[in-house]
């Protein structure tokens, strides 16, 4: 599961898929947010914490976006 391959809605729905996997199996990702409250108080901390140059697609930032806060302290 990589955000720097997702370039367009269906490598996008591809990412999705996999991060919801990763998250019902424990063994198989390195989520440290796994409840909501969490994982979007960790997306805000990210998006608040991250320069403002983010990529031109929109596709990939929203990966990257759900990427990091299910690891982001």
């Amino acid at each position: 599961m990589n955000s720097n391959l997702v370039h367009d809605r269906d490598s996008f729905l591809i990412f999705l898929r996999q991060l919801s996997v990763s998250l019902q199996n424990p063994d198989v990702g390195d989520w440290e947010n796994r409840d909501l409250a969490s994982f979007l108080e960790a997306m805000e901390a990210w998006t608040n914490d991250r320069p403002q140059a983010f990529p031109e697609n929109p596709w990939q930032h929203a990966a990257t976006l759900l990427a990091a806060a299910k690891i982001y302290e």
